[in-house]
């Protein structure tokens, strides 16, 4: 509004702007609804021009509507393998006129940028649409012989998807939003003492052994008292603890991975359905295009900023003094002794095992043995090869020059968009955080004493 009155001098209502703007969208994209009946041909186009993909469509067959949609592109499986066996999942929500959610998989590479692996298309986060995402999931994934670590929220459907589909594998939860749920158990106390006991509960989460977890938990007990204990009884340690993670989960901690994708990718969400899974699927190609040619320049062994750590491990421990029982058991005289086991891939202070990449202690045994080089201890997915070999395939073009023939021969295969119910009023582009996640709770006026707060007359203990 404000640019029109500059451009033209006229003044326009809000109602006249906003129909203005979805009639120029519609003009660009087209209508929200005639988008999924594209999807047909979509999944068709993939399967052809990227062989080896994975699309599923589903519609329902009594009211031809649309449901549910999953794609994973034959170069983001192929290119996964060469990539941390790590995925992080979550959801995000759409904001085009049938709403719905975009439910994620993202992976991780060498050179810890985020992978784009999987997505899908739902109506909600419910059980049952979790549970799909998780199966389609196995039946990629369980062809690659590789465990994977999952790292998510503790939304209720995405729980009882990994657990049901992935029993045997490592589960993570995010460590973020563990700690947001720590600070709305004292929401009503000062903020000093609220970061105590969160500075408190991440010491305990990052205990890297059993000894250092007791420790730290009893002074995370005394700092937050029967609200923490209660909050801990309904946590299970393998989820988040280090000290008693089951697997590796590669020194992630939170989702972070996952909220950078859907960041990525939020402007697209705004389209119709059509156009959202077009454009991402062109940002990711010229995404891993880009990556392809950048990482040419490279001339170390690892990813450069496994090679930035791995260099300032080496100078840490460049002064300490090393004990070998054997050919592969070795003392580390630090500030505390460890024992270091080269055969086994161990370290008594456990970060090797926890990040799956050498500690410090490890590396002054490594050079101090001398048999092989220190590359030889570190996952292969931290190389440059490793990463060139993530991006050698990629995502082929999918050209839409022969569309036009295809829709005029298929013109009854028409797909229905799914049932919502546009809630009134201006439609929310951004989500509200809720306060477990850090988010603002809304101040109300209470109808007997008048002051702004958090109760209402019916709970009002002012004396008046």
């Amino acid at each position: 509004m404000d640019r029109f009155k500059h451009s033209f001098g006229l003044d326009i209502s809000y109602r006249s702007a906003w129909y203005a703007r979805e009639l120029a969208r519609k003009d660009v994209h087209g209508d929200d609804g005639n988008s999924y009946s594209q999807l047909l041909w979509y999944r068709d186009a993939i399967l052809e021009s990227n062989p080896g993909s994975y699309c599923r469509v589903e519609i329902n067959p009594l009211t031809n509507r649309f449901e549910r949609l999953f794609i994973c592109f034959s170069g983001c499986i192929q290119g996964f393998q060469s990539c941390i066996p790590l995925l992080f999942v979550d959801a995000a929500h759409l904001k085009s006129k049938y709403k719905g959610y975009m439910l994620c998989a993202t992976g991780k590479n060498g050179n810890q940028e985020f992978f784009p692996f999987a997505f899908a298309i739902v109506d909600s986060e419910n059980n049952a649409n979790w549970k799909w995402f998780f199966g389609h999931l196995y039946n990629i994934l369980s062809t690659q012989g590789r465990i994977v670590t999952f790292v998510t929220d503790r939304n209720g459907g995405l729980l009882n998807a990994v657990a049901s589909v992935f029993p045997d594998s490592p589960h993570s939860y995010c460590y973020y939003h563990l700690k947001e749920n720590v600070r709305a158990l004292y929401r009503n106390l000062s903020g000093y003492f609220v970061d105590k006991v969160v500075e408190e509960f991440m010491k305990v989460a990052y205990s890297p052994t059993i000894a250092s977890y007791n420790f730290n938990l009893q002074s995370l007990k005394r700092e937050g008292g029967k609200p923490i204990e209660s909050f801990l009884t309904h946590l299970p340690l393998d989820k988040w603890c280090n000290a008693f993670f089951r697997g590796s989960r590669y020194g992630e901690m939170a989702n972070s991975i996952a909220e950078s994708f859907n960041s990525w990718c939020g402007p697209l969400r705004e389209l119709p359905v059509f156009d959202f899974l077009e454009g991402l699927r062109v940002k990711v190609m010229e995404n891993m295009s880009e990556r392809k040619v950048e990482c040419k320049k490279w001339n170390t062994v690892l990813c450069p900023p496994m090679e930035a750590l791995l260099k300032k491990f080496m100078d840490v421990g460049r002064h300490w003094s090393i004990s070998m029982s054997s050919e592969t058991l070795l003392e580390v005289h630090a500030e505390k002794s460890v024992a270091v086991d080269l055969e086994n891939v161990t370290c008594s202070c456990r970060q090797w095992q926890i990040n799956s990449f050498p500690c410090s202690h490890a590396l002054a045994a490594i050079q101090k043995v001398g048999d092989l080089p220190v590359y030889a201890y570190i996952e292969y997915f931290h190389t440059c090869q490793s990463y060139i070999e993530a991006y050698t395939h990629g995502i082929q073009p999918i050209p839409n020059i022969d569309k036009f023939y295809v829709d005029a021969a298929t013109s009854s295969a028409v797909v229905q968009p799914p049932l919502v119910r546009r809630p009134s009023g201006r439609p929310k582009s951004v989500r509200m955080k809720s306060a477990a996640e850090g988010g603002t709770r809304r101040a109300i006026r209470c109808g007997r004493c008048g002051q702004l707060g958090r109760h209402n007359k019916a709970t009002c203990t002012a004396p008046i």
